[in-house]
């Protein structure tokens, strides 16, 4: 039976782990009683854990990009129905300062975080991110710190524009996004084919 204190040390969910792909999960865990609407991230929700898969192209399995755990969910009573720890199960009415006693009885190191207002988080030694509103525990997640290889743009167009590119989009089968960054990505070629 995995352990909170495994997962509050290492970001490991008994035997899933960041980067495992979501056959793996289901191995370890069975079918999710809910997925996310949209693919891109995919989300795997087990009464309050989730999964968040990552695809990095179209042809590559989705791995997990992070796993949390959302104390504040109304299915926390169908948690056990999933998953038990072998310890400490905190609950949403875990206050701040308990949940900081049992870090710290369990040599487990704060190594950030933001400590004033009603909105606190605790972020771990292992990369664990532990989130507290209004004095009580939110959540706790991992995401194994990296440099993405992509960034987000946002920018607004007019709205006769933005129908033709979904139109555009439609006939080539792909995504306005995905239609924005490959004329993106041409444009940044020319441009640095000519300088």
């Amino acid at each position: 039976m995995p352990s909170l204190v495994h997962f509050l040390k290492t970001g490991e969910l008994g035997p899933v782990r960041t980067g495992m792909t979501t056959d793996e999960v289901e191995r370890a865990f069975g079918p999710p009683h809910d997925v996310s609407v949209s693919k891109r991230p995919s989300i795997w929700k087990y009464a309050i854990i989730e999964f968040t898969f990552h695809e990095a192209s179209r042809d590559e399995n989705p791995v997990v990009a992070s796993i949390t755990i959302n104390f504040h969910s109304l299915e926390s009573s169908s948690f056990s129905r999933y998953f038990k720890f072998s310890d400490w199960v905190p609950s949403a009415c875990t206050p701040t300062d308990e949940f900081r006693a049992y870090l710290e009885n369990h040599s487990i190191g704060i190594v950030g975080g933001v400590t004033t207002g009603p909105d606190q988080s605790l972020v771990l030694k292992s990369g664990v991110r532990a989130t507290f509103q209004e004095g009580t525990l939110y959540s706790v997640s991992y995401a194994p710190k990296g440099e993405s290889k992509i960034k987000q743009v946002t920018c607004t167009v007019p709205t006769d524009d933005f129908e033709s590119i979904r139109r555009e989009a439609k006939e080539l089968g792909v995504s306005v996004s995905v239609l924005c960054s490959r004329w993106i990505r041409e444009r940044v070629l020319s441009l640095q084919a000519h300088s």
